[in-house]
């Protein structure tokens, strides 16, 4: 059911918005919860960043047998590894020679042949970062799984947007955040302790899901409490801030954290703020009145009227007329006459009065 249109939360005229506790919770969850899922999305994709530096920077060879085990890196290299296109400054990444070194000379041509390796492979050091890659040798013939999980979270993405809707409908909108900030925060943290590319995909599909669960709810429950006025410049500012504050606590993450186990913890850091913004917030009173809570509701806009300083008397008053207004639909509801419980909220003489509970004036 829908919630109808929403109710003007201003207060004083002139002045700006007052509802102020609920829209800086929601403020602050979008700045923060919207840069964990990207980030969380690059740290296991590896293409955005470590990955173009991996075909860049990366040198690998297979693991060499116990026979060679102490050869220096560059000379296992240049004798064990072919080169690519006949040239010696780049060596193949994806295959060795069998055996590694070729037969003695007296012995006629080299005779070795080109296979692929199945020994694992060793990074160079200088890479600096240990990420999912080279943790799990997603290389070469393995590379197709780095895909696999991509394609993961975008699935887990675009069924929580898709799923956050109706349900946030059924059961409401403070619900839905709460369920799905758990969830976002357990995935999160159990992701940074995994040691299993199946594990680490089912978590991706939880963390992907509750993060576009809880964008989506929020963004509803934002667009819900705030005035027309206000309503487009603060769903700009809460999507656009995310962006901004993600690139910055992106760049500080990857610069001081090397270990994708450290890095995902990083992230999850400012995620447990969520917590706090949950508890700051109330149920929408739009979705409490299209769905004949009106009781709730009347609780959230006394709640509100508080914040606002709204005279007492004068707000007693238009909550009792917006009272009797929702009692006649429902009776004309109950003898099949008028539309659904929506049309209290979208009739425009509903908006007003609840533009009224809100104001001084």
């Amino acid at each position: 059911m829908s919630a109808g249109r929403p109710p003007e939360f201003t207060g004083e005229e002139g002045t700006w918005p007052t509802y102020r506790v609920h829209l800086e919770a929601y403020f602050e969850a979008h700045c923060i919860e919207e840069p964990t899922k990207k980030r969380a999305l690059l740290i296991a994709s590896l293409n955005e960043h470590c990955g173009c530096e991996w075909c860049k920077h990366y040198v690998i060879r297979e693991r060499a047998p116990a026979a060679y085990a102490d050869l220096p890196l560059e000379t296992w290299k240049n004798a064990s590894i072919p080169a690519v296109d006949g040239t010696d400054d780049d060596r193949s990444h994806c295959f060795r020679h069998d055996p590694p070194f070729p037969v003695p000379e007296d012995l006629g041509a080299d005779n070795r042949t080109v296979v692929p390796c199945d020994a694992g492979w060793d990074y160079e050091p200088s890479a600096g970062q240990r990420s999912i890659v080279s943790a799990w040798d997603l290389v070469c013939g393995r590379r197709w799984i780095l895909s696999l999980l991509m394609a993961v979270y975008m699935v887990g993405g675009v069924l929580g947007g898709a799923g956050a809707g109706v349900l946030a409908d059924r059961i409401g909108r403070w619900p839905v955040l709460c369920i799905m900030i758990v969830l976002l925060i357990l995935a999160g943290i159990a992701t940074a302790f995994d040691h299993s590319i199946p594990a680490f995909a089912v978590l991706r599909f939880v963390l992907s899901t509750a993060a576009s669960s809880t964008i989506v709810t929020s963004t509803v429950l934002l667009f819900e409490v705030t005035d027309i006025d206000h309503r487009a410049l603060f769903c700009a500012l809460s999507l656009s801030g995310a962006g901004v504050a993600s690139a910055i606590y992106r760049e500080l993450v990857m610069t001081f954290i090397h270990d994708w186990h450290m890095a995902q913890i990083a992230y999850m850091v400012p995620t447990s703020a969520l917590i706090l913004a949950v508890c700051l917030m109330e149920e929408s009173p739009c979705w409490l009145l299209a769905t004949a809570r009106v009781r709730q509701g009347e609780r959230v806009l006394v709640s509100a009227a508080r914040v606002n300083k709204v005279d007492e008397d004068a707000f007693k008053t238009r909550l009792a007329a917006l009272r009797d207004q929702i009692e006649r639909q429902q009776q004309l509801l109950e003898h099949g006459q008028g539309g659904t419980l929506d049309a209290i909220l979208s009739d425009q003489g509903a908006s007003r009065s609840l533009l009224l509970l809100l104001t001084n004036k």
